[in-house]
């Protein structure tokens, strides 16, 4: 019983693995349809499609960028171009982070993905 239950779980490790790789690879198919990401509202140098987290992530804004991957949006300031009036692109830095996430964390964050460049794709089509 003992060495069936360990096989259940690698099973079930395995199943979830798989899950992320397919969904990972489906979400890059799907935005290489995409000629150029469209620009990122209320940014000046960023380009992606936002996507809705999964309920109860502790992320910020996450897009689906360049080849399908998944990015946090991170919006910093700089206190002392502000204080001097400096242009706007002296000002702000907008960073894209890359997910690092295990295959478990992966999956909701892929599908919410698949979702938004579906809708995307959908939606430009119909102009």
């Amino acid at each position: 019983m003992f060495n069936s239950h360990f096989k259940q779980l690698s099973y079930a490790n395995a199943l979830i693995d798989k899950t992320a790789s397919e969904l990972k690879e489906l979400l890059s198919k799907l935005a290489s349809e995409i000629d150029q990401l469209p620009p990122f509202p209320g940014t000046m140098f960023t380009y992606g499609i936002e996507i809705e987290p999964p309920k109860g992530s502790n992320l910020g804004c996450v897009l689906v960028g360049e080849k399908g991957n998944l990015y946090e949006l991170i919006l910093n300031f700089d206190n002392d171009a502000l204080a001097r009036d400096g242009s706007p692109t002296e000002t702000r830095n907008e960073e894209l982070r890359i997910l690092e996430l295990d295959a478990i964390e992966l999956i909701p964050y892929a599908h919410a993905g698949i979702e938004a460049v579906i809708n995307y794709l959908d939606n430009a089509n119909i102009k």
